[in-house]
């Protein structure tokens, strides 16, 4: 059911909204029947196995086991197929849901070809359970192993799971200990859209990654870029267990630091991602690159939530988001613009969460198809064709017209300025925000125009 964006919301009602988002221990989703979809590109994509070079390593003082030793050959050490790893915030209302998906990731357990490696934080006063412990362990996860102290590779100590430095060490930690031919990381936790908080004087708009509660800080989308640009990491593939990730703006963030990425266009619900299924299939066939583990992710969320309503998952190609940026920015710049049609495609686009994100593709698609500006037309295709190979996978339920990713465009009254500040690079590289600001000034700003010719590329 796509959900309108014709209705008027109060500050009230928005911080109702915000205030149930971090205060209940569940993301949200409905349940009824419904049949599910799956969506694959024909294009193929080849994920290249690069080697990192990873500085600014963590200390001993970590501690260290037997366990974390890595294969041994006659020629030294050699590396496994995959390193996999989870930086699991329970530092929140989910901590009981981490527990859960630890619980997943153990009934798989580690390999000689894959090692799963958890940073996974705590916070009292939701679950007691395995020690009733709190700040954060680390685990290099082995089948059936639960999550106690006695069974942490190290004790970390209460660390700030909104931290860039967290991250960064853990990253480094892994890549160290565990060397392999491909990575993986996920992120779990909350996540966040952009949010548009005009009335909280001391709330910006900003693009979060996770909420730790003892801290009392935000792991923002920023600081997860910081913390992959301090290790020198190249990943194969980057994750969001989190509701409203899958975002151009997101994407494009991590386009020079991972080959492909796994993302929610819509909430997801409390119980996240599957691991079971698709961390099976990785240990039985550790060969496989970082589209086809992506894809299975994609699956083995799809069966699991294969009755819920408002549900989506999607594996995109990172490395078509530059194209991507461009094109969009040209889009932005179009003079003129057929704003009539700009406003009847948002009017029937899917939106996600409060209104405030809409589907990418689904706008575009709804101005290429009734425009009649020749640029408008031109430009809005050439958006839909690089959305179609960057999309290389997608799930969504029955009830919902989501393509895989997102971009920001609220309603006019809900335009918060600081989208402009924002450190991202997608708002940085194009006029994405400036064409914002020509929808919702009448064109009454200064700006480089893109005239078009006949030419799509300048």
């Amino acid at each position: 059911m796509l959900k309108s964006r014709n209705k008027k919301r109060g500050i009230a009602i928005l911080y109702l909204l915000f205030t149930v988002f971090l205060s209940f221990p569940f993301y949200s989703c409905g349940e009824s029947e419904n049949t599910v979809s799956y969506t694959e590109q024909e294009e193929s994509y080849d994920v290249e196995n690069e080697t990192s070079e990873i500085g600014n390593t963590t200390s001993s003082e970590n501690g260290t086991t037997d366990t974390e030793e890595t294969i041994s050959s006659e020629n030294g050490t050699s590396k496994r197929k995959w390193t996999f790893m989870i930086f699991l915030n329970g530092d929140n209302n989910l901590e009981e849901y981490a527990i859960d998906d630890f619980f997943e990731m153990a009934e798989v357990g580690s390999t000689d070809d894959v090692a799963i490696v958890v940073l996974m934080d705590r916070i009292g006063g939701y679950s007691s359970e395995y020690g009733n412990w709190t700040g954060c362990n680390l685990f290099y996860v082995e089948k059936g192993m639960t999550p106690t102290p006695e069974n942490a590779t190290g004790d970390w100590g209460e660390c700030n799971m909104g931290s860039e430095d967290t991250l960064s060490n853990f990253i480094n930690y892994a890549f160290e200990n565990y060397p392999a031919e491909n990575y993986a990381l996920v992120l779990w936790d909350h996540g966040d859209g952009w949010r548009s908080l005009t009335g909280w004087s001391d709330v910006k708009l900003f693009k979060v990654a996770g909420f730790d509660d003892t801290d009392n800080d935000y792991l923002l989308i920023d600081k997860v870029q910081q913390a992959l640009n301090a290790t020198n990491a190249s990943l194969d593939l980057i994750g969001f267990d989190e509701c409203l990730m899958a975002m151009v703006e997101v994407a494009y963030e991590f386009k020079d630091y991972a080959d492909v990425m796994v993302a929610s266009e819509e909430e997801e619900p409390g119980d996240g991602w599957n691991y079971k299924p698709f961390l099976e299939s990785l240990v039985n066939n550790p060969d496989m690159n970082a589209t086809t583990l992506g894809k299975e992710i994609v699956d083995a969320f799809g069966e699991y939530y294969s009755v819920y309503s408002d549900v989506t998952l999607s594996l995109i190609d990172l490395g078509k988001l530059e194209g991507l940026g461009d094109a969009i920015d040209r889009f932005s710049r179009l003079d003129p613009m057929d704003w009539d049609t700009v406003n009847s495609s948002l009017d029937s686009v899917q939106t996600f969460y409060d209104g405030d994100y809409v589907d990418a593709y689904g706008f575009f698609k709804g101005v290429a198809d009734n425009t009649s500006f020749d640029g408008v037309k031109v430009l809005s295709d050439e958006i839909l064709s690089i959305l179609d190979n960057a999309v290389i996978y997608s799930f969504d339920s029955s009830d919902i017209s989501a393509f895989g990713l997102s971009i920001y465009f609220p309603e006019i009254t809900w335009w918060d300025e600081f989208y402009n500040n924002t450190q991202h690079d997608f708002v940085n590289d194009t006029a994405w925000n400036i064409f914002l600001w020509r929808y919702y000034t009448g064109d009454s700003i200064d700006f480089e125009p893109y005239e078009y010719s006949g030419n799509v590329t300048e």
